[in-house]
Formats: C-alpha cells, structure tokens, sequence
C-alpha cells in the first residue's frame, strides 16, 4: 500500500470510530411491562406446553395488519397489500393475512404452494432466478397470480412457456434506481423500462401492467419517496404517454420496520452490511487481549410511525406521479405485519457465574441474532423492570447459541420461565433443526 493510501485508509477510520450511532438512548422496559402484565396467563400456557415453543397472539397479530392496512390504504390510490411470505410462513399466520384480505407475495415454487394451500385469491410471485418449473406453476395458476419479472431473460423463458401453452398472464418488471445500492441486485436498470416494455410486446399472451421495486430494511419514508420521483421524471422524460397508459398497478415492495421494540449494540450498528467503528473497536480490542468498555450498552432502533410513512409516500405519488400515471400501488408488508404478535418462550435450565443457560436455541431463529441485536429478555417467573447483566445462551453446542447479555429479572433460579416477545419476523423462517428440532408453535 502507498504510503498516501495508508494515510487516507487511517483518515477514514478515524472518522469511522467518531461516527455517532444511528439508534436512540432508550430502554425497552415498555416492552418488559407489557410481558410482564400477562404474567399469569403466560406462566399457566408454559406449565401445560412442553418448553421451548413459539407463542403467536392472534388479536395483536389482526391488530397489526389492520394498523398497517388502514394507514396506508388511506394514503395510497386503489391500496393493495401482498404479505411477504418470506417473513414468516406459518400456516396459520397466511391463512390469517388471507382472512383478512391481503394478498400473498411468494419467492419460490415452495412459498407458492403454500400460499395456494392457504387459499391466497391474490398472488404476486417476485423474486430473481425463477426456473422453468416455477414459471408453469405460475402459468396454472394464472387467474390469481401476477409474474413481477426481474430481467430480460426471464421475460424470454416466460415468453417461450406461454407461447407453448397459449397461457394468458398478468405481470409486472422489477426495476432499481439509484438508491438501490446492494439491492440492485435485483431487477433492470430505471432507464431500461421502455426498452422492456417494448420487448415484452413480442409476447402476446404476457399482459405487462405494473412496474416494481424493492427496498429493505427501512425506518423511514425517504427512499421510498426518492425512488418514486426518479421513477416519475424518467417516465415523463422517456415513457410515451400510450406506454404510460398501460401501467395499471406500481409495486413499491416491503421493507417498513418495526418502531421501538429492539435494538443494537455498539459493535453492530451497521450489521451485516458494512463495518461500524463500534465493530472496529471491539475486533481491535479483542484481538489483543483487551477487555472492550463502551460507554453504552445498547441503542433502540425507532421507525416511522407507519401513518406518517403512509403519507408521506401517498404524497410523493400526489405530486409526482399522479399526473403521469393512473393505477392502484400494491404493497408487500412483511416485518411490520408478525414481528411483534410472537413470542418465543423457554427455561432456564442452569445458571452459572453471569451466564445462563435455557433450552430455547438458534435451532428456533437462526444464527446470529442473539450476537448482534439486541432483544428484551425478560424472566417471567421473577420478573423486574430492570436488567440484569448476564450472558445469556441456549443448550446447544456451539458459542453463537445466544440470546444476549441483559435480562429483566429480580433473580434468575433453574427451572424459571424465560419469554422473548417480538420474534414473529425471519425467526421461524430461518428455524432449523440443528441438533434439536424447531420449537412447536401454541395460538392464543
């Protein structure tokens, strides 16, 4: 390395380890007040179930869809939402989105199936790479399903299978814009629309209508907001206003975060995109034997309320697009609509020097998220306001088979009863069965 690049990469460090993190100095002892009210009933479902299991509440979970549902049907023109099965794909929370009239959004012939099996009217089918095998399901099922395409080829292996079968099918192009970064991994450029559009004419059974796009992960309103007004001025710009006619739906995806129910710690503000210099700080003391002291121990991560985003996007479309465009928005809520109605309950099966064992493992969420996010833990047999600082692991055999190091807690003695609430999102997804198997699941 030149000696001008070592001393720009010390500059960038520096500036790294000074940033100033992106969540708030707040506890979650709302959220260990809420458990803790329910105290009784919880504690009664733990001595008849067999520890550990997944707790879905089914008046919270109908609650959070009607929340998101009124907010943005309110906001959005002709208000369609598609539940990201990808979230969360428990049978009984698709039959409940179904229930409740949103449709289902699928990213695979698997999550197909179970959304046909869920009795879905409505289904959009996203996602890149889709097979052959895939895209004939998706043909048989053409009368409730619309194909959001995500690239020149796929148009042409759906073009070639509906030529065969003289398959009718309604479909949308997956586009990024320039504030897709690592998420322009899917779809076409912005400025390759037309040229899509115009291609997608040489196939007469594939009815192209709507335009899509996706961001993940988001607290706030401004990317949405930003993509949509790329969107208008290169449709204003470069889409002749018989193309633009035909647009009948725009998909602005997923991504809307929950408010004020978890969080991070100082090493994991960034996670798993880039470094923080929390991380950074913690890697360097760590690797030389040093003990890493942070002034806080964890920061709360705050969204948007979700009728301030609603509109905010609505009135983006307002002014931007409305002129362009006549055509219902669809959205796919995923996160936002099961994260905060499960629980995930568990023992305490043995307590050593700070460290606590229970018998709920990775096995139920997956890997990692107990290391880099942190999460209210709260012992529901001797429960307390405040946290403990305790480390707290699960029963299989590997380090990253933990929860986190704080408990709301007077005491904690084997055989108590431990919850973890807001775990309906990319837990039970991501469950495996690794040494144990995944958790059953109780309704209440």
């Amino acid at each position: 390395m030149k000696k001008s690049d070592s001393t720009h990469a010390k500059k960038l460090i520096l500036k790294l380890l000074q940033e100033k993190p992106r969540g708030t100095r707040e506890t979650l002892t709302h959220i260990a007040k809420q458990v803790i009210a329910q105290k009784k009933t919880l504690l009664a479902l733990a001595q008849k179930q067999e520890s550990p299991f997944y707790l879905i509440d089914e008046k919270h979970l109908q609650s959070d869809i009607q929340t998101f549902t009124k907010s943005f049907d309110a906001h959005l023109p002709g208000h369609e939402a598609y539940y990201a099965v990808k979230a969360n794909y428990h049978p009984f929370i698709l039959k409940k989105m179904v229930s409740e009239g949103l449709g289902l959004d699928v990213s695979s012939e698997r999550e197909l199936k179970l959304a046909l099996a869920a009795g879905a009217k409505k289904i959009l089918f996203s996602g890149p790479g889709k097979c052959e095998k895939e895209l004939r399901l998706a043909l048989e099922h053409a009368d409730i399903l619309t194909i959001n395409m995500d690239s020149f080829e796929e148009l042409h292996r759906l073009g070639k299978l509906t030529n065969q079968t003289k398959t009718h099918i309604r479909a949308g192009i997956r586009f990024f814009s320039s504030v897709h970064g690592a998420w322009s991994k899917f779809g076409i450029p912005l400025n390759q629309l037309k040229k899509f559009w115009t291609t997608t004419e040489k196939y007469p059974y594939i009815h192209l209508e709507g335009l899509h796009f996706h961001i993940s992960l988001n607290l706030r309103s401004e990317k949405y907001s930003q993509v949509l007004r790329e969107l208008a001025i290169y449709l204003e710009k470069s889409f002749p206003k018989n193309l633009r006619e035909k647009i009948k739906f725009i998909d602005i995806g997923g991504g809307y975060y929950p408010d004020n129910v978890e969080g991070f710690y100082p090493w994991s503000d960034h996670y798993p995109w880039t470094l923080s210099g929390g991380h950074i700080k913690k890697l360097a003391h760590e690797y030389y034997g040093e003990k890493v002291i942070f002034k806080d121990k964890y920061f709360i991560t705050r969204a948007e309320p979700q009728e301030e985003m609603a509109k905010k996007i609505g009135q983006t479309i307002e002014k931007h697009l409305k002129k362009l465009v006549n055509c219902i928005y669809y959205t796919e809520p995923g996160r936002i609509l099961v994260n905060n109605s499960t629980y995930i309950i568990g023992t305490v099966m043995d307590v050593k020097d700070k460290v606590i064992i229970t018998d709920i493992g990775i096995n139920a969420t997956g890997w990692e998220f107990g290391q880099h996010f942190y999460m209210p833990i709260i012992n529901l047999t001797h429960p307390d306001t405040k946290e403990k600082e305790m480390r707290i692991y699960g029963s299989l055999c590997t380090p990253r088979d933990f929860w986190g190091y704080y408990i709301f807690a007077k005491k904690i003695q084997t055989g108590d009863t431990i919850v973890i609430p807001n775990q309906g999102a990319y837990k039970f997804t991501l469950a495996q069965t690794f040494i144990k198997e995944i958790p059953p699941t109780v309704i209440i």
